[in-house]
């Protein structure tokens, strides 16, 4: 029927469409090099809805990762899945708010939000990271993006959305930076 109606027939492999989902999902939205995201994705299983849409991707070592959400399109983060893209960056540690020379920087990963100690314990424990105790943030921030949350060293504390751009987070004192999704003690 499908060659009569000059229609390719669906993919019978359904993981193999499945992780081409992701991979373009992580890609995208959480800036990954697609080399990367075609490793963090081979051999994944998926957690699929009654409607048949992916709910969880879970890694070969059977760590969940990611869920799509499907109200907007967007990725959230696990806390293994932000462990493991924090692990990816290749990157010096961001100090200030330099926005010279400003590209997508393709590739990189999320945006990483470095804070100063005195924040430390409460992102931890899952709390917000307000404007004032911001240290530096890369350049490619962007209000509603996965962020990668995390110390002067370089240490992962915490992951969440971004509320405010790179120039809002370096000129305002108050306010949430980041809607902290989960902290990583």
């Amino acid at each position: 029927m499908f060659k009569k109606l000059g229609i390719d027939e669906v993919d019978k492999n359904q993981n193999k469409r499945l992780i081409g989902q992701m991979v373009d999902k992580l890609t995208v939205l959480c800036n990954l090099d697609n080399s990367d995201a075609q490793s963090i994705c081979y051999d994944a299983t998926f957690t699929m809805s009654r409607t048949e849409r992916i709910r969880n991707m879970i890694d070969k070592e059977g760590r969940h990762l990611f869920s799509p959400r499907l109200a907007e399109g967007g990725i959230s983060l696990t806390a293994d899945g932000a462990k493991l893209l924090h692990s990816k960056r290749n990157l010096v540690i961001p100090s200030g708010f330099s926005d010279e020379g400003f590209n997508f920087s393709p590739g990189q990963g999320p945006a990483w939000i470095v804070v100063n100690d005195d924040a430390v314990p409460f992102i931890k424990q899952g709390r917000n990271v307000m404007n004032g105790f911001v240290l530096g943030a890369d350049p490619w921030l962007r209000p509603n993006e996965n962020v990668l949350i995390v110390d002067k060293e370089g240490d992962l504390i915490g992951f969440g959305r971004s509320s405010t751009t790179l120039s809002e987070i370096s000129s305002f004192k108050k306010g949430i930076a980041v809607k902290t999704r989960e902290g990583c003690p």
